[in-house]
C-alpha cells in the first residue's frame, strides 16, 4: 500500500476484535513505523478508517500483541 507520504506499507496482520476488523499495516523499510486502520461498510462499500481515539488505539495495540506474544 502507497500512503500520502510516498512510503510502502505492508498489511502485516488483521485481527476481528468487538466485531471490528482491524488491520496493521508496517513500513517495509522500517519496521517501527507502523498504523493501525479499521474496516467500516458504508453503502455496501468497505472503506479503512483512523481509529476515533488513544483509547480504541490501545484497544487494537493489544489485540496485537496478546496475539504475537512469545508462549
Amino acid at each position: 500500500v502507497l500512503v500520502e507520504d510516498g512510503k510502502n506499507y505492508l498489511v502485516m496482520d488483521t485481527i476481528i476484535g468487538n466485531s471490528i476488523r482491524y488491520i496493521y499495516f508496517v513500513n517495509e523499510e522500517n519496521n517501527s513505523d507502523f498504523f493501525i486502520r479499521k474496516e467500516i461498510d458504508r453503502n455496501e462499500k468497505k472503506y479503512l478508517v483512523n481509529l476515533d481515539n488513544e483509547e480504541e488505539f490501545k484497544y487494537a495495540a493489544n489485540l496485537f500483541a496478546d496475539k504475537h506474544k512469545e508462549n
